[in-house]
């Protein structure tokens, strides 16, 4: 085979990929929709069950918002030197450079 038909090849996957995701994009918005309104009508009825639908399971979840890195590493560094850490700088530089991937070749 040449590398036109690799390329194309690779061309519509890439497009095929897309159209998944959208899909599926698309779905979780509707199930998720469809879970509020769900939620919505069991606890204005008084229903704890519908269908095999807990009402602890459809519970909307509040989003959860991360903690910066920054904020993040100010905690770690209070918390090292808390325990008694001599230097909580150096030991969170060698703690991040422990946790990063290694890359190797096949």
């Amino acid at each position: 085979m040449s590398a036109d038909v690799y390329c194309r090849e690779l061309k519509n996957i890439e497009a095929a990929l897309k159209r998944s995701n959208e899909q599926v994009k698309q779905l979780r918005a509707k199930k998720k929709l469809n879970q509020e309104r769900l939620y919505t009508y069991m606890v204005r009825h008084g229903l704890e069950e519908y269908e095999g639908y807990k009402l602890s399971k459809i519970t909307p979840r509040p989003k959860v918002i991360r903690k910066k890195a920054k904020d993040k590493k100010a905690d770690a560094i209070s918390l090292f030197s808390q325990v008694g850490i001599p230097d909580p700088e150096d030991f969170w530089a060698t703690l991040q450079s422990s946790q990063k991937p290694i890359a190797y070749d096949e």
